[in-house]
């Protein structure tokens, strides 16, 4: 409810041209896609104190873990509880373990020991990153009509196009917009230990949705894009796909869009009745102007 007061009332789609997303513009779609696809490495990542979800894991599946060894036969009740009640559940067990042993290297055992955890740690923290990524499926909107930067960037040094659309004429609770959020720029990853406690916890305040907060963070370096994201999380999408996103308000030309492609958009704006725009340059400031394409047009005549 408090997103939907801060709703901007349009969101602009930049895009390249080819056959698919020609088909977006004749569809009324937009095409939801995978983070690893993306042009920022960081997209959807996440930090997390590996080390200690690794001892809470250690902790919750002890009893498991123990009944499998028949481990808890070679330890007391109290010894059984010092290891449930460690800070380094595992470290302190293999103390216990070797603590009676005439091995000499002991304290270069449970180093090893330490060690291995930690490698354990760290490739459980990155193979879990790269399965949340591939449960989300999102397509990246921007505020912002008149970026140079990401004309440039996302519609092939302005040769596309943008796409905008209207979100006052969405209906409440249209996951359209109820999926739809603001990005959150920030110089550090979201850290998503807390969450990840409360689940081992089983807290009652434990909420999954945690993980779209993942998708929902990035540099500070991309905060020139005004970025809003459509997300579909926890894998309700199995794969890349389009999404009805309704008739655009408006389509936007590239100031360098080709004569074919600016024919075959202005093809389907008519057919569609959708208004229609191409970005001109301003002649005294690094600024892009959007002029109606009949005006565009006779811009154009008149300076020839």
């Amino acid at each position: 409810m408090l997103k939907e007061k801060h709703l901007p009332p349009s969101i602009f789609k930049y895009k390249n041209i080819h056959d698919s997303s020609i088909k977006n513009i004749e569809d009324d779609s937009v095409w939801l896609a995978d983070p690893l696809t993306f042009n920022d490495p960081y997209d959807a990542a996440f930090s997390m104190n590996s080390a200690r979800l690794g001892e809470l894991c250690f902790i919750e599946n002890f009893d498991f873990f123990a009944e499998k060894t028949k481990i808890t036969e070679k330890l007391s009740e109290e010894q059984i509880e010092l290891v449930k009640q460690s800070s380094k559940p595992a470290t302190t067990l293999s103390e216990i373990l070797i603590k009676d042993s005439t091995e000499p290297n002991k304290e270069d055992i449970i180093k090893l020991f330490d060690d291995l955890q930690i490698k354990l740690y760290d490739e459980m923290l990155n193979d879990f990153n790269e399965s949340i990524k591939t449960s989300f499926k999102i397509c990246s909107f921007s505020t912002n009509l008149h970026s140079i930067l990401m004309w440039g960037h996302y519609t092939k040094n302005h040769s596309g196009f943008c796409v905008e659309y209207d979100l006052t004429k969405i209906p409440y609770g249209d996951y359209r917009t109820r999926f739809l959020y603001p990005i959150i720029y920030s110089e550090d990853l979201l850290d998503i230990t807390e969450y990840m406690e409360y689940s081992f916890k089983k807290d009652k305040t434990f909420n999954n949705l945690y993980l779209t907060l993942a998708a929902l963070r990035k540099s500070i370096e991309w905060s020139y894009e005004k970025e809003w994201r459509l997300i579909f999380a926890n894998g309700i999408m199995d794969k890349a796909q389009s999404y009805y996103m309704g008739m655009p308000k408006a389509i936007y030309l590239g100031a360098q869009i080709s004569e074919d492609d600016q024919k075959t958009i202005i093809d389907i704006a008519n057919r569609k009745k959708i208004p229609l725009y191409k970005m001109a340059l301003s002649p005294n400031k690094y600024k892009l102007i959007p002029k109606n394409i009949e005006d565009f047009r006779r811009i154009l005549t008149k300076k020839i």
